[in-house]
């Protein structure tokens, strides 16, 4: 975790190195916003406030799309952080959409191993698994580790997939002999 201790003077010298003479006009007063609202948004992300840093991913995303374009490589980034930033303050169904988008987006530009679109997978897998769409996140989870295997049998990630895997399979039988009201089937008893 980064310390804020250190991370504040950095902020400060950045701040500074770009509010020098003949930087600032160089660089704007939109540039000098952007590296501020980085700052925070690191700030509070790394202090453990995802409510705060919420609204700079909303920001930062909105305007990596108008500047780049909605499907760029840097919008994609952005759409990806905002949708984990929805995820983390407890709220996976905003998230999902935008994981959809993303995982989408990179394999019909990047392709389905590139480590963007393995990603994307997996934060889509995750989603899926938040919401307790068992099928989903394990079709998710399948696809990215005969992505691994495809990539390099001996993928260290392998295993941990496999055991992913197994625990959703095992929570989706579960979920399946619980009814509606969290009432058990005749001689089942919950684990």
């Amino acid at each position: 975790m980064l310390n804020l201790i250190v991370l504040i003077p950095i902020a400060a010298a950045v701040l500074i190195l770009l509010g020098a003479p003949g930087r600032r006009t160089a660089l704007g007063a939109a540039a000098i916003q952007a590296v501020v609202a980085l700052i925070c948004l690191l700030t509070y992300d790394k202090a453990g406030e995802p409510l705060k840093a919420l609204p700079l991913y909303q920001e930062a995303y909105e305007k990596s799309g108008a500047m780049f374009g909605w499907d760029s490589a840097e919008t994609l980034k952005r759409t990806s952080n905002l949708a984990i930033a929805y995820s983390a303050t407890g709220d996976p169904k905003k998230a999902l959409p935008l994981f959809q988008h993303t995982l989408e987006k990179r394999q019909s530009v990047l392709g389905p191993d590139k480590p963007e679109t393995l990603k994307s997978m997996n934060n889509l897998a995750f989603v899926y698994l938040e919401l307790k769409e068992y099928e989903k996140s394990l079709e998710q989870f399948k696809a990215l580790l005969a992505a691994r295997r495809r990539i390099d049998e001996k993928d260290p990630q392998i295993a941990g997939l496999e055991s992913q895997i197994e625990m959703i399979e095992k929570q989706a039988r579960e979920s399946t002999l619980i009814g509606n009201n969290g009432s058990h089937g005749p001689g089942q008893t919950q684990k």
